[in-house]
């Protein structure tokens, strides 16, 4: 099957034409002028009209210039784009490599450049479903005055790289990053998506009967988080470590630095 052919089906576009059009895959929105924003063209090309995403199929990361929307017309994103079109892009690969991961890593993990962010995906170890997308900010872009880290719409807290649960030694980090330096080296690791502070009962239940390394960031909320982590552990008769990377701030520093 090409990559055209591909396309069509992972996006669900009904053919029209020459061409094929349907619901946007990275907007989500049906527009407010158009019924059927998203065009796919014969030679690959695609647009949408109303996000203004335009971009081609075996192709780089998509350009994205994004058109407000009337305010009375704007609503919640409820699915998610599909972040394999942006996989593996070389801007990625640059700035994970130079965080200590190898080429490999981002392309196991699916890491990439979405034209404004670099994009860390998490699926659901039971099922394979997209549980959301981390985007990281690009310092090169000085147009970007979001946070460091922001989430595209419709992203769920999940549990990153949950597949480790299988291990009976588990290390719960920070951040993707982290985690993904300890993989490269076999170690199986684990974070939340939504951050130090949030791991749910129902997360620590998935821990029961396992060994469990608390690693932090060196900072005072990463150890205040490992502590009230750790708490909730032995709660539960889980068996709890905590470790640090001290005097380096967290996990991915101190794996480059001993390179």
């Amino acid at each position: 099957m090409t990559s055209i052919s591909n396309a069509i089906d992972r996006w669900h576009l009904r053919r029209s034409g020459d061409t094929y059009t349907g619901q946007c895959p990275f907007c989500q929105k049906p527009g407010y002028k158009h019924s059927r924003p998203f065009v796919l063209f014969p030679k690959g090309n695609y647009f949408c009209n109303s996000c203004n995403i335009k971009g081609h199929v075996n192709g780089d990361a998509p350009i994205y210039r994004p058109s407000p929307l009337p305010s009375a017309t704007r609503r919640p994103q409820a699915m998610l784009p599909d972040p394999l079109l942006w996989a593996n892009h070389p801007k990625a690969v640059s700035y994970f490599g130079a965080r200590g991961l190898t080429p490999e890593t981002v392309a196991r993990f699916h890491l990439g450049y979405d034209s404004w962010r670099y994009t860390i995906p998490c699926w659901r170890a039971s099922d394979g479903k997209l549980m959301g997308i981390k985007r990281r900010k690009d310092s090169a872009n000085l147009a970007d005055h979001a946070p460091k880290y922001t989430s595209y719409k419709g992203s769920t807290a999940w549990i990153f790289n949950e597949v480790a649960l299988e291990a009976d030694v588990v290390v719960v980090c920070e951040g993707e990053i982290d985690v993904l330096g300890l993989v490269q080296i076999g170690i199986h690791a684990i974070c939340s998506t939504a951050g130090v502070g949030h791991f749910p009962d129902e997360w620590i239940s998935k821990l029961v009967n396992k060994k469990v390394i608390l690693w932090f960031d060196s900072d005072e909320p990463g150890r205040n988080g490992a502590f009230q982590l750790a708490h909730r552990l032995e709660a539960q008769k889980i068996e709890v470590k905590i470790i640090t990377s001290w005097p380096y701030k967290d996990i991915n520093e101190g794996l480059v630095a001993s390179e």
